[in-house]
């Protein structure tokens, strides 16, 4: 499993909502008294599928933090991560990775001052055979 190329697929994937407003993205936990807006992903699942295999089915979740009163900003970075993500099939050298929308909440925090959306995404992945 080559999770390290896929990691820095997605964040790559990522890179451009910086432009949009987006302080940082980290893999899995974010630093302590990060920005915001920022942006959390982690590989929640990872499944063979028992009739081939060869593919691996990957649960992809995507965090997306705010600290603010207008849902504006948060709800436009949600529909920038479904559009750069959603049905994208992206061949690289080792992996073959498919991705596709699951679904999106809008979770609520106990400081009522934070705003966090959450998308989940399963990728379907191959790997190229060293043979």
């Amino acid at each position: 499993m080559k999770i390290n190329e896929l990691r820095q697929l997605v964040r790559t994937r990522l890179l451009p909502l910086m432009d949009e407003g987006v302080n940082e993205i980290y893999y899995r936990i974010a630093d302590e008294g990060a920005f915001y807006p920022h942006i959390v992903f982690s590989f929640d699942k990872i499944t063979a599928q028992s009739d081939d295999i060869a593919r691996r089915n990957i649960d992809l979740r995507v965090d997306l933090w705010n600290k603010g009163t207008s849902a504006v900003l948060i709800n436009d970075l949600a529909d920038g991560v479904e559009s750069l993500l959603d049905c994208q099939n992206l061949p690289q050298t080792n992996i073959l990775p498919t991705i596709y929308f699951a679904d999106r909440r809008e979770l609520d925090d106990e400081d009522k001052s934070i705003q966090h959306i959450q998308l989940d995404f399963q990728i379907q992945n191959y790997e190229r055979s060293n043979d």
